[in-house]
């Protein structure tokens, strides 16, 4: 297992087992604030919710320099019904050949939390797409990140899955 692939998996273990501590009534927490307090702080959210805004503007705007800045060199990108992404060059490709179907992308953060210099993100999308036929189509859909923070302190996404909820 690769050391970033086993980061990753390290992080996932630490947000379920810190997830899952008993609440004030005996019961499982699985809040997003059960991380609260582990070195995770509210400029580190602020700062995952600028990275997903950043990333959208870049998107948009077709700035794929912005965009490779954003991820990791060895990001790692999931989507539906295309190829398993595997580093930066590939995953900047494959947007490219995305916007050029004329794809404008609207995206939500709705959580992050994190531990240390791991965290993620969790949202929703909408991409709107113009068909050949001249038909405007949304395709409406969740993602998950995972970042990392360089030596920067910057958080970049090192993981990205973004399934569409149905078939266009």
């Amino acid at each position: 297992m690769g050391r970033y692939a086993f980061a990753a998996l390290s992080l996932v273990a630490a947000i379920l087992v810190s997830a899952c501590q008993s609440g004030p009534d005996g019961g499982a927490n699985f809040s997003g604030d059960s991380l609260a307090g582990d070195g995770f702080s509210g400029d580190d959210r602020a700062a995952i919710s600028r990275a997903v805004t950043d990333w959208e503007t870049a998107f948009n705007a077709r700035n794929w320099d912005d965009l490779r800045a954003l991820v990791t060199p060895d990001v790692r990108m999931l989507s539906q019904g295309g190829p398993a992404i595997s580093d930066a060059q590939e995953y900047i490709e494959a947007l490219e050949e995305f916007a050029s179907q004329g794809s404008i992308l609207a995206i939500s953060l709705d959580d992050a939390d994190g531990q240390g210099d791991f965290a993620y993100g969790i949202g929703a999308y909408d991409v709107t797409v113009r068909a050949a036929t001249g038909r405007t189509i949304h395709l409406p859909g969740k993602w998950m990140a995972v970042f990392t923070k360089d030596t920067r302190g910057q958080w970049r996404i090192h993981r990205h899955i973004a399934p569409n909820d149905e078939a266009p």
